[in-house]
């Protein structure tokens, strides 16, 4: 594979190696390759792209390791797009947010005006002569 893939990365080489030397299979998420391969174009080898893969030993009849088998999945697209989904869902929360502190902020703003209206009507409306509503109305126009 060295010869083949001169240019794969050192830490996967070395995690070739483990399965095949080793025994021990290995499993992939996510991991993002980039194609060294001469049929892919310039522009789409620069691009990072991600696969899902498992290397399990490949053994013979006795149990020996012949080779390694590769299964890969590109899973580029479900990548980009979670992190699309991401990205989303914070601006979401930060718009949320920010909504919340500005309502809190109008609420409190509002609400002390309205307050000081209420207690001057309260207050007119206990200056005013009970049994005259024509001279309550009057009172309240002066003020």
């Amino acid at each position: 594979l060295r010869d083949v893939q001169p240019a794969m990365d050192p830490g996967m080489l070395s995690l070739l190696d483990e399965v095949y030397l080793e025994g021990r299979p290995f499993s992939g998420r996510e991991v993002p390759l980039a194609s060294t391969s001469p049929y892919v174009t310039p522009a789409l080898s620069r691009q990072q792209r991600f696969h899902d893969f498992t290397w399990q030993p490949w053994r013979d009849a006795r149990g020996v390791i012949q080779g390694v088998m590769a299964v890969a999945v590109e899973v580029t697209g479900l990548v980009v797009a979670r992190r699309a989904a991401e990205d989303l869902a914070r601006d979401l929360r930060e718009a949320v947010q920010a909504r919340d502190e500005f309502l809190s902020i109008a609420s409190h703003e509002l609400r002390t005006p309205i307050t000081s209206v209420q207690l001057q009507l309260q207050f007119l409306l206990r200056a005013a002569p009970a049994t005259d509503p024509e001279g309550a109305v009057s009172l309240v126009h002066r003020r």
